[in-house]
């Protein structure tokens, strides 16, 4: 018998959920009539266990091994409960907190969870309604719990759904937890071994009263806020009603919703990737924001914990920010409105994020800290630093993620949208723009101009070519970048940074990861493989300056024609 048929019947016989057996029979049946399909089907439906890393899991939903499902959602919860209970002092009386979102499978995959922790004789606190991410990561800290589960894919499509894990102090997992919570996954028994528990579950949906009360303490300017006309999408996610709750709560009344995107909807209907950074995600709320003559656009994704823009300039054109450019002005923002200033404050950022916050920290005497891709390096890095007297002001990623104080160790699109309503309200009581207040920035701390650049590289030939590139780089080392001299070099690997002409330093109190930091004459420039597409990234920075006979458009133009000259070196260098 074909080996991924015998895999597919001893699956089929364990698994406890009447739908993605039936359907996993169907395949099986039709493979073993021949049909190459469904062979084809059954070789991507295990190829092995759904991977569990930093970020939980994550994949498409259905029946397999490879697939999220009721079985796979089982055994994952049985290994994070087995771990929680050899790390975690008293974790059973702690207990556990679970969330969702609205997508498909999430409320069946929050119940599987839900009756697991009970088997196990945990404390099982459930948000019963589909909520967003923030609210989960926030309940876990609010209620002291050992850790917590969040169902979500964020803006993944439709056809995907996830398993976010967090640690007793809010923040998503790292290393060496990733690691052990796997190995007691793939020590789990068989799925129909696994006892599950009754339904009778702690419901904790009343702390949403309790995030937003937190929330609306992050923003105490008097600012004018009738007047700033909003339009809000939630990218048929789950952020409406409390993004909804803490603008109205907050004084702004003149909030329009995108209604045909504000209700949740699994199958994301307007959209053909729900991320609001997609082009013609925010269509529909550009048509609403020229009904309403709004100052500005905001919308999450689907499971609220990013946050998009889109400002107007004093002629009326739209212009959808950059996440570096939202990070900019936030935590500049954040910096010089609120009282209680001092060296011990703290902003933060990731390293392929823009370097600028940096600056304007170094210029108002504040703390900054850049740390490894992802939101859940900044949440950790800031709770070290707090251990030695530093005050968490802000952090943010690229990728549209902002962290306001310590309320939330994750990133939040509600309290995000809520800052960024008061930057709009201030500059438009100053019969401003926050365009204007960008351009002051640039204009005071310099220009700062970033650039993405990724290709797709897939199967095991495009596996074997990303792992060349970056073979080749380390190996003949970079001189220079279309004529700009690499000042350093940074091997994230190696854990160490090279100064030309200098002994390298060591960076061993930063994590192994595989990517490549250059420092250039002006500028910056990081590379890596994508930790969950096949593809390599290419991250840029050119730092310059407006002069007094310069206008910002000229010094534009000249930063785009720096970054291209640099995107086509990479892309010649590596043969891309």
């Amino acid at each position: 018998m074909n080996v991924k048929i015998a895999e597919a019947e001893k699956w089929a016989a364990q698994d406890p959920h009447v739908s993605t057996r039936k359907e996993l029979e169907e395949i099986i049946r039709q493979a073993k009539a021949g049909e190459s399909a469904a062979l084809a089907e059954l070789d991507a439906r295990f190829h092995g266990s759904l991977t569990f890393g930093t970020a939980g899991i994550r994949g498409l939903v259905g029946a397999g091994e490879s697939r999220m499902n009721v079985a796979v959602v089982t055994r994952v919860t049985y290994g994070l409960l087995q771990y929680l209970l050899q790390n975690i002092p008293e974790a059973k009386s702690r207990g556990i907190v679970i969330g969702r979102d609205a997508r498909h499978g999430s409320e069946i995959f929050l119940e599987t969870t839900a009756r697991v922790a009970r088997a196990f004789g945990f404390k099982t606190m459930v948000l019963e309604k589909p909520a967003p991410t923030p609210l989960t990561a926030y309940a876990v800290t609010a209620t002291k719990a050992a850790a917590g589960v969040m169902v979500t894919a964020s803006h993944n499509p439709p056809k995907y759904n996830g398993y976010k894990v967090y640690w007793e102090n809010g923040a998503q997992i790292i290393p060496p937890h990733d690691k052990g919570i796997a190995a007691q996954i793939d020590a789990a028994p068989p799925v129909n071994e696994i006892e599950l528990g009754d339904d009778h579950f702690e419901l904790i949906d009343h702390l949403a009263d309790e995030y937003v009360k937190k929330v609306l303490e992050l923003s105490p300017l008097s600012t004018p806020k009738k007047n700033l006309r909003i339009v809000y999408s939630a990218m048929h996610g789950v952020g409406t009603e409390l993004v909804s709750r803490v603008l109205k709560d907050a004084g702004y009344s003149s909030l329009s919703l995108v209604d045909e995107q504000c209700t949740p909807d699994p199958d994301f209907p307007t959209v053909e990737f729900p991320n609001p950074e997609e082009d013609g995600a925010l269509d529909l709320a550009m048509k609403v924001a020229e009904e309403v003559q709004a100052d500005i656009i905001l919308a999450n994704d689907p499971d609220a914990d990013r946050l998009a823009a889109v400002i107007f300039d004093s002629d009326r054109n739209a212009v959808a920010l950059s996440g570096n450019e939202m990070g900019l002005i936030m935590g500049h923002h954040l910096l010089t409105t609120r009282s209680g200033g001092g060296q011990d404050r703290l902003v933060m950022t990731t390293v392929v994020s823009s370097t600028q916050l940096g600056y304007i920290a170094k210029r108002l005497g504040v703390q900054y800290k850049e740390t490894l891709t992802g939101f859940k390096w900044i949440a950790n890095n800031a709770l070290e630093a707090e251990k030695t007297g530093s005050k968490f002001v802000f952090g943010f990623e690229e990728a549209i993620g902002f962290s306001v104080g310590p309320l939330v160790r994750d990133k939040d699109g509600v309290s995000a949208a809520l800052i960024f309503s008061e930057i709009a309200a201030m500059c438009k009581a100053e019969n401003k723009t926050v365009l204007d207040r960008l351009s002051e920035i640039r204009r005071e701390f310099g220009y700062f101009m970033t650039r993405q650049f990724s290709a797709t590289l897939t199967g095991q030939e495009g596996a074997e070519k990303i792992a060349s590139i970056m073979t080749a780089l380390r190996d003949e080392g970079l001189d220079e970048l279309a004529g700009h001299r690499v000042t350093s070099t940074w091997d994230l690997v190696a854990q160490t940074k090279t100064k030309k002409g200098e002994e390298s330093v060591s960076m061993s109190d930063t994590p192994v990861t595989n990517a490549l930091i250059y420092e250039f004459d002006g500028g910056r420039a990081a590379i890596r493989p994508s930790g969950t597409e096949p593809k390599i990234k290419l991250y840029l920075e050119v730092n310059l300056e407006i002069g007094d006979d310069s206008t910002e458009q000229e010094v534009k133009e000249t930063g785009d024609k720096i970054l291209e000259s640099l995107v086509q070196d990479f892309r010649t260098r590596v043969g891309l």
